[in-house]
């Protein structure tokens, strides 16, 4: 934005970047721009908040621009600690019914949200992986480590063979790991980093959840939140998770 001050810049995954500025009125806020491949899930983080506002707790948008070659969208810097900070001095317990809450608004919110919001479940996110390979931006050697499957273009048809796992029936956050819920002391949140939401199967905030509940608490904390939460079939958890957390491997192995 125009005479503000930038404090710091860092890049993103795919070849954008973040800019920490101050506004000429003194508003701390985050300057997201994106190139290429990136600005398709900018523009939806962009359309999304708008349709968010005031339904769940998010950061309020300052500015969007979007010239047909580089997107831009201005967030005002939101109050709160990531939980993954904050869970190093709590209990797990509290720390777990933090996220619980989180995903109980996400999951109660999605009748009002199917009439503003876009389907985002496995189809969706398979068109997102194929653009990557077809334009050769996956990892592959990393692809193959971290998933342990013999190729990304296997991995894909695997993914594609299993559609049938999916519901659309909650508004899922698509990214929804313990550094994008901000918190405060009194436990308030808040969730950032909104590009991959839409109205999609509970089970991809799951899959995401489990592995940031394992690098950041312990193997065992994420079937202890499933005590949180009320679900249908919880001896079926992880078959359900295993196609999103091989979608995930592909964002891991993205190449700028």
């Amino acid at each position: 934005m125009q005479g503000s001050e930038i404090l710091s810049t860092q890049a993103t995954r795919l070849g954008g970047s973040i800019t920490y500025l101050k506004t000429p009125n003194g508003t701390e806020a985050f300057l997201k721009t994106a190139r290429q491949f990136e600005r398709l899930e900018l523009q939806r983080e962009f359309r999304n908040l708008v349709a968010l506002k005031g339904r769940v707790p998010i950061p309020d948008v300052l500015d969007f621009q979007d010239d047909g070659i580089v997107t831009q969208l201005v967030l005002q810097r939101a109050p709160g600690v990531p939980l993954h900070e904050m869970c190093q001095s709590w209990e797990k317990e509290k720390t777990l019914s933090v996220i619980a809450e989180v995903l109980h608004t996400l999951w109660n919110s999605a009748d009002i949200l199917q009439l503003l919001l876009p389907s985002q479940g496995v189809e969706e996110e398979l068109q997102d992986v194929a653009l990557l390979l077809e334009q050769g931006r996956i990892d592959t050697i990393g692809f193959e480590q971290d998933s342990g499957v013999k190729s990304p273009i296997t991995a894909y048809h695997q993914v594609k063979a299993n559609l049938e796992l999916r519901k659309f029936n909650v508004l899922s956050h698509g990214d929804l790991c313990l550094p994008n819920i901000l918190v405060q002391t009194d436990g308030t949140w808040l969730l950032i980093d909104w590009g991959k939401a839409g109205i999609a199967d509970r089970f991809r905030d799951l899959a995401s959840l489990e592995g940031s509940l394992r690098r950041n608490i312990d193997v065992g904390a994420f079937h202890e939140l499933l005590k949180y939460l009320d679900l249908d079939d919880p001896n079926n958890i992880d078959k359900k998770m295993s196609v999103y957390k091989l979608l995930d491997v592909f964002w891991y192995n993205a190449l700028i």
